[in-house]
């Protein structure tokens, strides 16, 4: 999709007539995402596959936003620049926008995509099979899988996961944005923690400060991408009214045993 990702509009032509689809350019829907195929003089099957695609009301809107799969990193492909999925929120008028850093699936990324799957996270029930390159990664029941991954990837596997880089010295995890108390195993420089795990707070009560990068208002609560924490921005949701200006200092603190090690 070079130059862009296309929004095919369905529109109806004169009346008798069958309706029909035009291209609506970039400039004019928003939607800038380029697909890279992961092209090489082998030709490999997967490079003859189209993006995935999904559309689907990811904040309860009413309205169909849309979720894109890019390729990635793998044993035959290295990206020369970093690529990335990408999700937009409908704008209800025929546009959309680029909500992808502050939901937070740009920490999702790190594998080669060629589909995508959505469902109702909150009816999840009875076990979930999860599989990496035709190899199983962790079988369990959703709740288990989502607060005691086999592994980073599984981590990442259903909803958002928080990476902290960062080293331990004197019995903390020392990372850009502070310290965190560690007694555990010396992590391979990486400690992980979900969104809902980090509570705002006072800065005297602060484990980690950093930056308001985007605040992404979604009605019952605002999802915030945080800066200071090195090369990753971090997630964290509120479900207070509180209106936060792009650059505003944010103070956390992450609940006792939240931390994983992966």
């Amino acid at each position: 999709m070079a130059g862009g990702a296309a929004v095919v509009g369905l529109r109806r032509a004169e009346a008798g007539l069958r309706p029909l689809f035009e291209e609506v350019p970039p400039e004019t829907s928003g939607i800038h995402w380029v697909h890279d195929n992961a092209a090489s003089i082998e030709h490999y099957l997967p490079e003859t596959m189209g993006p995935g695609c999904a559309f689907l009301d990811y904040d309860n809107d009413g309205w169909m936003d849309i979720y894109l799969v890019n390729s990635g990193p793998c044993d035959f492909y290295k990206p020369e620049k970093p690529i990335r999925n990408a999700l937009y929120k409908n704008n209800r008028n025929g546009t959309f926008t680029d909500v992808s850093e502050a939901s937070g699936i740009l920490n999702a990324n790190g594998t080669y995509g060629l589909g995508v799957l959505t469902a109702d996270f909150g009816a999840l029930d009875g076990e979930l099979l999860v599989m990496r390159e035709g190899r199983v990664a962790q079988i369990g029941a959703p709740r288990d899988i989502y607060g005691t991954p086999a592994s980073r990837f599984v981590a990442e596997f259903i909803g958002t996961m928080n990476r902290l880089a960062g080293e331990v010295r004197d019995g903390a995890f020392v990372c850009a944005a502070g310290r965190l108390p560690w007694q555990g195993k010396p992590p391979a420089r990486e400690l992980l923690f979900r969104p809902e795990d980090a509570a705002i707070v006072a800065p005297g009560e602060a484990q980690l400060t950093g930056s308001v990068a985007a605040a992404l208002f979604l009605g019952d609560r605002t999802r915030l991408s945080i800066a200071g924490f090195g090369t990753d921005q971090i997630i964290v949701e509120t479900s207070g009214r509180h209106v936060f200006a792009i650059g505003e200092a944010i103070h956390l603190r992450i609940a006792d045993g939240a931390l994983l090690s992966l």
